[in-house]
C-alpha cells in the first residue's frame, strides 16, 4: 500500500509539472500570476550554459521613436536591463518601411551584443521586394507582444460613423476615395485588406504618420490607419472618427470602437513583435535570451504595468511557434504582391 502511495504521489506530480509546463510555452495572451517583482538575475539564472551579456546589449528597432514599435523596443529594453543586470540600449534605424533597420541588424556581429525588436515588417518587405531575406536570417528568441491594431479613421467632417457607411460611400463614389498607406509597410497590407473586403478605395503613399494625420485633417485624402493612443485627442474633439479597428476582438481600453471583422468585413491586423539576433548567434545565447524573455512575460510585474499604460496584455509565443506564424503570414499575403 505504501508503495502504491509514492507511486501515486509521483505520478500527480508529473501530471502538474507537464501542466505548468504547457501554460508557459502556448501562444496567446499570458496570465498574471500573483509573484513578486522580478528577482535579481543572480538569483533567478537561467540554465543556459554562457556568461552573456557580460557587457551592454544594443535593441535595433526599426523605426522612428515615438511610434507602437519603439514602445515595444524600449519597454523590452528595460525589462531584460532589470533582469540581467546589464544595459540593453535601443537604437531607432528608420527608413525604407523598417527595411532599413532591420537590414542593420541582419548584418551586426552574431556575437549576442546586437538584437533586432520589430513585428511583421519583416515579412511584408519580403514581399514588397524591399528585401531579398526573411525571418531565416535571424535566430529567433520568441514573439513577445501583440498590439491592438490600428483603428479605420475618417475625418469628422465626413459624416461617416459606421464601416458599412463608409463602404457604401466608397462604393457610391468608384475610384475617387484615398487611404494613405506606405509601400512595404503594415498600412499597404491594410489597404489591400480593405480593397479585398469590397472598399473602392485607392491607396496612396502619403509619408510618414503625421503626414498622414495632415493630409486626412486637410481632406486631401478620405481614410488613414492608425493607433488608438496617437489619435485619442482628435477621437475627443470630434476632428476625427474611427469606424472600427482591425483588432481580432474589441479592446478593453476602449470596448465601443467595434471591430472591422464583426462589421463583416474582413479586414484584421496586429502587430505581433518579437526578438531575435543575426544568424549565427550562439544557441546558448539565444537559449538564454529565450527563458529571460518567456520569464519577463509571465513574472515581472513592472513589465505589465508599462504594457497597461499602453492599453494591451502580456503576450508569449515560443520561438518555433514564432517562426511559424511568421512563415504563415508571408503564405496568407503573398497574393497581394503577385503579379
Amino acid at each position: 500500500m505504501k508503495n502504491c502511495k509514492h507511486l501515486l504521489a509521483l505520478v500527480l506530480a508529473v501530471l502538474m509539472l507537464l501542466s505548468l509546463a504547457a501554460c508557459g510555452s502556448s501562444s496567446g495572451t499570458a496570465s498574471q500570476p500573483q509573484t513578486a517583482a522580478a528577482p535579481e538575475a543572480s538569483e533567478e539564472a537561467p540554465a543556459a550554459e554562457t556568461d552573456w551579456p557580460k557587457s551592454s546589449v544594443e535593441i535595433i528597432v526599426p523605426a522612428s521613436a515615438g511610434g507602437e514599435a519603439d514602445f515595444v523596443g524600449r519597454i523590452w529594453a528595460d525589462a531584460l536591463t532589470r533582469y540581467f543586470g546589464v544595459p540593453f540600449v535601443v537604437t531607432n534605424v528608420s527608413g525604407n518601411a523598417c527595411a532599413t533597420g532591420t537590414l542593420q541588424a541582419r548584418d551586426a556581429a552574431n556575437d549576442g551584443y546586437t538584437m533586432l525588436c520589430i513585428h511583421q515588417s519583416i515579412v511584408i518587405n519580403q514581399l514588397a521586394g524591399l528585401s531579398d531575406y526573411g525571418i531565416e536570417e535571424f535566430e529567433m528568441g520568441g514573439m513577445v507582444y501583440r498590439g491592438n491594431g490600428d483603428l479605420v479613421l475618417v475625418s469628422g467632417k465626413s459624416g461617416l460613423t459606421s464601416a458599412d457607411e463608409l463602404y457604401e460611400a466608397t462604393n457610391a463614389n468608384p475610384g475617387t476615395m484615398t487611404t494613405s498607406t506606405s509601400f512595404g509597410a503594415s498600412t499597404q497590407i491594410l489597404g489591400f485588406m480593405m480593397q479585398d473586403a469590397g472598399f473602392d478605395i485607392r491607396e496612396a503613399d502619403i509619408g510618414d504618420a503625421a503626414e498622414k494625420l495632415t493630409a486626412l485633417l486637410g481632406g486631401h485624402i478620405n481614410v488613414i490607419f492608425n493607433s488608438y493612443g496617437a489619435v485619442k485627442d482628435y477621437l475627443e474633439t470630434g476632428e476625427l472618427v474611427t469606424v472600427g479597428s482591425v483588432s481580432r476582438e474589441r479592446i478593453d481600453a476602449y470596448p465601443d470602437i467595434p471591430t472591422m471583422s464583426e462589421q463583416g468585413y474582413d479586414v484584421v491586423y496586429e502587430p505581433y513583435n518579437f526578438l531575435a539576433f543575426p544568424k549565427g548567434t550562439d544557441q546558448a545565447i539565444v537559449d538564454k535570451l529565450t527563458e529571460a524573455a518567456e520569464w519577463i512575460v509571465n513574472n515581472d510585474e513592472e513589465y505589465w504595468a508599462d504594457l497597461e499604460s499602453y492599453g494591451v496584455q502580456p503576450f508569449w509565443m515560443a520561438p518555433d511557434e514564432a517562426v511559424a506564424y511568421l512563415d504563415q503570414c508571408r503564405t496568407d499575403w503573398a497574393h497581394f504582391y503577385e503579379d
